[in-house]
């Protein structure tokens, strides 16, 4: 009998970084009881987003003040009563948070889902523009479904006085893979950048010198978005989506650089600023995603045979 366990990911990553910013001296000092409710705090505990002590620390300070400042002459506090009391905000932010959580998981993803099983029972057996409608479809479905999830926990947690932090800002609308990402699963890629990514170049650095920056830069977002990909799950559907990331970030470091060697500082602004470009960058981003999400939803080999259908090879 195998038995998953439950947000085995997000505790480990919250119990490293405490253990890791412990030993930088970032975290001065700590409070079992305030260590233990951020450890098991259950709104974000099955699915993010990923919180920091300090941040968490903070939240139930300002929760203990507020009740400090509203408990009745010779009334004592309640014990660690630092969730009991709440602002008309943390209420109002807390309901409103968790209803578009459920609009977008209940509304928008499940029905997406349903719309896809109609249009595709058999995704090699359709025509090609139909497939790529579903492969369009299938990001939208899983991006509602995960940011409703956020927004949910998110609203669970002021419900209970706690400020989680935001896990997605509009991430289809932006117009390269590296700002996708910063804006995607933010909490997450936020932690691998701080306690992966940096101290893996810093590494390389020492090893190989400072010379060899596309190298050193390509490494470390292979491993990097290697570990998001096993991450999601110890299948090769989730490596290879990982690595096709880690690939695209790669060559998108290299074509900047060359950009702004080649062209003149008058043409890279007006690519930066041109409307017309913005909206091209954002469907070829949109594009590369999508295709990526076709190997986070379906085994490897599938997934292959589908992107052949799709490109007609």
């Amino acid at each position: 009998l195998q038995v998953k366990a439950l947000g085995i990911s997000y505790f480990t990553f919250k119990f490293i970084h405490v253990l890791i910013d412990t030993n930088r001296g970032r975290i001065k000092s700590i409070d079992f009881f305030t260590f233990l409710s951020f450890i098991l705090f259950f709104p974000t505990f099955s699915a993010g987003p990923i919180g920091r002590y300090g941040s968490f620390d903070k939240s139930l300070k300002n929760s203990s003040k507020i009740e400090e400042a509203l408990k009745q002459p010779g009334e004592s506090a309640s014990p660690k009563g630092r969730f009991l009391t709440l602002s008309k905000e943390d209420i109002d932010i807390g309901i409103t948070r968790i209803i578009q959580g459920l609009f977008k998981k209940f509304i928008i993803a499940d029905k997406t889902g349903i719309i896809i099983k109609k249009i595709s029972p058999d995704i090699l057996d359709i025509p090609i523009p139909i497939l790529w409608a579903t492969i369009f479809l299938f990001s939208i479905k899983i991006y509602y479904d995960f940011s409703g999830y956020s927004d949910i926990a998110i609203g669970l947690g002021r419900l209970f006085g706690i400020k989680v932090p935001e896990n997605f800002n509009r991430p289809y609308l932006k117009r390269n893979l590296v700002l996708f990402w910063q804006n995607w699963h933010m909490t997450l890629t936020s932690w691998l950048r701080e306690y992966l990514f940096m101290p893996l170049g810093k590494g390389l650095m020492k090893q190989i010198g400072t010379g060899h920056t596309y190298i050193i830069n390509s490494i470390c977002q292979l491993v990097t978005m290697a570990a998001v990909g096993i991450w999601h799950g110890s299948t090769m559907s989730f490596l290879i989506w990982g690595l096709y990331h880690g690939l695209g970030l790669s060559l998108y470091r290299v074509y900047i650089d060359l950009l702004r060697r080649l062209s003149s500082e008058r043409f890279f602004s007006w690519l930066s600023e041109s409307k017309f470009i913005y909206w091209v960058s954002l469907s070829f981003n949109f594009v590369f995603v999508s295709i990526g999400w076709i190997f986070f939803t379906y085994e490897w080999t599938r997934a292959i045979e589908i992107l052949k259908r799709a490109f007609g090879v």
